[in-house]
């Protein structure tokens, strides 16, 4: 012991700086019993006083004196100096006590076996006293009474005395084990009758003291912010009551949690108690994981004479960087050159914190084939030579399809005739096909009627057929509008 022994009927108590003890300690009742002197050391203590209860001790000249002329049989043990959140009472004759929560054990305590030879009668009555409101209520957790120990039993009075009537007999042959006995006397006590054998003896019982609210036990949870929405009650441990309410920094807020909008934090679950039992709280601790962000998917068309772009820029929405990008299983980079890239479908990966998984997304690329009008180049004639095809003066591979102007910007043939055309700059233009945000579907349909036109064109040229294909700019129409002589039954398709 730390600060002082004490034991034996006659005991000797070897002081050592010990103050006033300025608290009742009831029979048989562990729990914390404040000591005014220096230090203000608070102890755990376990008083056993047969027959005298409660016990106020108020000078420690009186307690030691007291003990010295063998007036207290008694034996006090006490623990190093530790608050004990929930208090335990030991099955002792005589004992009353008062409280709303806490654990009732047999003489044995939580460890040890009861004693032979016993017989006790002991009162449990709410905080404030017989009468002060509550109702006692008692679970039974454990249950060890041995088949051989015939004469153990303990018989629960509904009342603050044994001769109120009986509530239950528990003994070798009729376990208490997770049976509920709860107070409907006006005194809201219960009263115990403990006797045993004087030959066998065994582990016992315990009892846990439900008079109070019970809030359950902490509990803690990690979750994903892409989680569904749960229950902060489901997260409690042990077996909480219904209809507390719950706080966070203070403020009520619902049982429901959700990841997507709630804070994470500690969260406090608090149920009312019939006065003058106090609330009991309880908290859940969330730990919430931003989920990882890939974005969305897109598609786009990209020029192969466009610059080099990185790829997550192109995704919608706004996704994190430090993902990885992959096509056909094959792991690329995020930056994509249309001048030597590969159009496709490329998947873009985001590993997530646990719980959090992967998020996944897709960039779809069609690549278009950026025009060819070839190189510049020259013609020198005579004014009385044939027409002159500009188109094979050009250099490089220009492409076809392209138009002509003549000096002054003025729309040419591209066929130059000497003696009539001016001299001077001819330009062959071929035009490109720009992308319009927003117009995915729309632009890859007129690629795809470009890309099919040109194929046909060189597949029919043996045969002196043309091809050609007409990409008017913009027109004024009511396509804008048409949406309204939709059928109403397909306004939302």
């Amino acid at each position: 012991m730390r600060n002082g022994n004490l034991e034996g009927q006659n005991g000797v108590l070897v002081e050592d700086q010990w103050p006033f003890v300025v608290e009742a300690a009831s029979t048989g009742e562990e729990r914390p019993i404040t000591m005014d002197g220096p230090g203000h050391t608070a102890l755990t203590c376990t008083a056993s006083y047969p027959a005298i209860s409660p016990l106020t001790v108020r000078s420690r000249i009186l307690f030691l004196n007291g003990l010295r002329v063998g007036l207290l049989p008694f034996v006090l043990a006490c623990s190093v100096p530790t608050f004990v959140r929930a208090q335990s009472f030991l099955m002792a004759n005589g004992a009353q006590w008062e409280t709303c929560t806490g654990t009732l054990y047999d003489s044995g305590g939580a460890a040890g076996n009861y004693g032979n030879s016993e017989s006790m009668t002991a009162t449990l009555c709410p905080t404030g006293g017989a009468g002060s409101g509550p109702f006692t209520s008692i679970t039974f957790s454990i249950w060890s009474v041995g088949l051989t120990d015939l004469l153990d039993n303990l018989v629960i009075h509904n009342g603050a005395s044994a001769s109120d009537p009986i509530l239950a007999t528990g003994s070798g042959l009729n376990s208490l084990a997770g049976q509920t006995f709860t107070s409907t006397d006006p005194s809201g006590c219960l009263t115990f009758v403990w006797t045993s054998d004087l030959l066998l003896n065994g582990a016992g019982w315990a009892a846990a003291i439900n008079t109070g609210p019970n809030a359950g036990g902490n509990g803690a949870i990690t979750i994903c912010s892409s989680a569904v929405d749960f229950d902060l009650f489901s997260v409690l441990t042990g077996d909480p009551d219904a209809g507390g309410q719950w706080t966070f920094g203070g403020n009520l807020v619902s049982n429901t949690f959700s990841p997507t909008t709630s804070p994470g934090g500690v969260y406090t679950y608090t149920v009312p108690a019939v006065a003058p039992c106090v609330n009991a709280s309880t908290t859940v601790t969330v730990t919430k994981v931003a989920a990882a962000n890939a974005g969305f998917d897109n598609a786009i068309a990209a020029c192969t004479s466009e610059a080099a772009f990185s790829m997550r820029t192109r995704l919608l929405g706004t996704p994190q960087s430090g993902g990885v990008w992959t096509l056909a299983g094959n792991v690329m980079l995020d930056q994509f050159n249309p001048a030597s890239g590969v159009g496709g479908v490329y998947r873009y990966i985001v590993a997530g914190t646990a719980p959090c998984a992967n998020d996944t997304s897709f960039l779809t690329i069609t690549l278009v084939q950026a025009p060819n009008a070839g190189n510049s180049g020259s013609l020198t004639v005579c004014s009385t030579a044939p027409a002159q095809n500009l188109f094979t003066h050009l250099g490089g591979t220009p492409g076809l399809g392209g138009t002509w102007t003549k000096p002054g910007n003025l729309p040419h043939s591209g066929q130059f005739i000497p003696g009539t055309d001016p001299p001077g700059g001819y330009t062959y233009t071929i035009a490109g096909q720009s992308p319009l945000p927003g117009l995915t579907v729309y632009n890859a349909s007129k690629y795809a009627v470009v890309g099919i036109s040109e194929t046909i064109r060189q597949e029919l040229a043996p045969l002196n057929i043309g091809v050609s294909v007409l990409c008017p700019g913009g027109v004024s129409t009511n396509i804008g509008t048409s949406d309204r002589n939709r059928p109403a039954d397909l306004q939302s398709r």
